[in-house]
């Protein structure tokens, strides 16, 4: 082949292009999340608790911040505590940093893909944590820490599968800039 070879220079990921900027912008995101951990467990037991009785159609459930009290039928009532483990914060945190200073895309792609998990994380662990204490409404708080440990782990996978599968969407779309994608063309 009579062509000449162009090359493009690649972008290493620790240069000072914004790296620095980035991880400043994620220790600030980890630490408001930090900060407003309480906040965001009463709101995610806030929507377990509208999402539980919307689902029967009674009061058995009602919310004080980060606790549940849940009064079933045939038993005495008891408090479910939504803990920082309990909570999507740990996720939503891990994957919203990889999103902030991982991903070689721009700043409002890298901010989608973040909220983007923060959205999918929080859904599905407020359905998780429902589906926990409605299965302790129903069959008794034992039954409950059975469906926690394994539902709930199960279902914690899960997200976090899928949350790599949205920062890998938002990284692979059209319109990326990713160093493994440039490729050496040919002039003739």
């Amino acid at each position: 082949m009579n062509g000449v070879i162009q090359t493009v220079p690649r972008v290493r990921f620790f240069s000072t292009e914004g790296f620095a900027l980035r991880v400043l912008l994620s220790s600030a995101v980890v630490l408001a999340a930090m900060v407003g951990q309480v906040t965001y467990r009463t709101g995610e037991m806030s929507a377990v608790v509208s999402l539980l009785n919307l689902w029967s159609n009674s009061s058995m459930f009602t919310g004080f911040d980060t606790r549940i009290l849940i009064q079933p039928n045939d038993a005495a009532p008891f408090f479910a505590v939504m803990s920082f483990g309990c909570s999507s914060l740990p996720l939503v945190m891990t994957f919203m940093a990889v999103a902030l200073t991982a991903l070689r895309i721009s700043v409002a792609r890298r901010l989608a893909a973040a909220f983007a998990v923060l959205a999918l994380l929080a859904a599905v662990n407020i359905i998780r944590v429902a589906t926990v204490v409605a299965v302790g409404g129903k069959f008794g708080v034992h039954s409950m820490a059975q469906v926690h440990d394994w539902f709930g782990t199960a279902l914690t996978l899960m997200s976090g599968i899928g949350a790599m599968i949205v920062l890998y969407l938002f990284g692979a779309m059209p319109g990326r800039r990713n160093s493994q994608s440039i490729r050496a063309s040919y002039v003739a």
